[in-house]
């Protein structure tokens, strides 16, 4: 008999390592798969998916408990976030017990981790692993994606449209995309930049725009899902600047599946995602000579396309959800009382 599965997520918002979580539960959920997602309500994560499958949200702490420790034993319970992992205790008798590590501070910042994560605990990483990890079975699983929502557009415009995405705060360096913007503009190319999200760094972001007299530049908010998708299918190239809180490189993997050629900065991980000059191009300290290298790209459609289709077939290889649903549950079921 197939088990079922349950997520635990305490988040209120549909952000970071929750909206990864709830994307696994809709991929698996999409292919015949008995899955559960607990999670906090009465926020606007609720608001977004209170109609949807096998939600299930909680209003205190205590109903929290309450509702976790009504889950019937002999199923998975997959512990997402650091609070999850402690709560998911209250079941500790239990053996099919995952955690999930979304962020690869989390595990190196948690003093009390030695207490709950045995050597034995299974664990999967939500983001891509350099080193060998101190856990006897564990396992990477990228996010999915809704490929209704995320697909190619018609890449190349006739103009050069440039975007770059994330949460506005001073440690995700977007200054480097105007920066990198002025430098295109040098090279008398029309082209139009994009900037998506929102922070606490919007004011400083804008004043180093009208420094630069960057009429080609505009904020554009922060949206997700359908009109992100749309609005990404008119970019020719995304500038990923920072891992962002979780290390997954969700929004970068967004931009690449509705057809945009991605552009990073050196950072841990980026490597599974762009070979630079093959699927991707990797942005150097030298700002000047890559400007130089997007523009040529852009200019030569037929290098262009190829760059691009290469970027695709990469990601997607990881991320489509049919072989996502196949490796978790092989991976759920490894050494388990029962099979799928």
């Amino acid at each position: 008999m197939n088990k079922k599965i349950y997520h635990i997520v305490s988040s209120k918002r549909y952000t970071g390592g929750a909206q990864v979580a709830y994307l696994w539960h809709k991929a698996l959920l999409e292919k015949g798969v008995e899955s559960y997602f607990l999670y906090e309500g009465g926020y606007k994560f609720e608001e977004k998916i209170k109609n949807e499958k096998n939600t299930i949200p909680f209003y205190s702490f205590f109903d929290k408990i309450k509702k976790i420790s009504k889950i019937p034993k002999n199923n998975f319970v997959i512990a997402h976030l650091s609070e999850d992992h402690w709560l998911s205790f209250f079941l500790r008798k239990r053996k099919e017990r995952i955690f999930v590590f979304h962020n690869q501070e989390r595990l190196k910042k948690d003093l009390l981790h030695k207490l709950i994560y045995k050597k034995s605990q299974k664990i999967i990483f939500a983001y891509n692993l350099k080193e060998k990890q101190n856990f006897l079975k564990y396992k990477f699983f990228p996010p999915v994606y809704d490929l209704k929502i995320f697909y190619q557009g018609n890449q190349p415009n006739d103009i050069l449209n440039i975007c770059t995405i994330g949460k506005l705060e001073k440690e995700r360096e977007h200054h480097k995309f105007i920066f990198l913007c002025q430098e295109i503009k040098k090279l008398n190319i029309p082209f139009k930049g994009y900037i998506i999200g929102k922070g606490s760094f919007l004011e400083d972001l804008k004043k180093l725009k009208e420094d630069f007299k960057l009429k080609e530049v505009e904020f554009l908010g922060y949206f997700e899902d359908e009109k992100l998708a749309k609005t990404l299918r008119k970019i020719d190239f995304l500038v990923w600047l920072s891992p962002g809180s979780q290390s997954s490189h969700r929004a970068l993997l967004e931009g690449i599946l509705c057809g945009a050629v991605p552009c990073s900065f050196e950072m841990d991980g980026i490597d599974l995602w762009i070979e630079d000059g093959k699927s991707g191009i990797i942005i150097s300290k030298d700002l000047t000579h890559s400007a130089k290298r997007i523009v040529e790209l852009f200019k030569n459609k037929k290098e262009y396309l190829n760059l691009r289709e290469n970027s695709y077939k990469k990601a997607f290889e990881k991320v489509n959800p049919e072989k996502f649903v196949k490796e978790f549950l092989e991976f759920l079921y490894e050494n388990s009382s029962s099979s799928a």
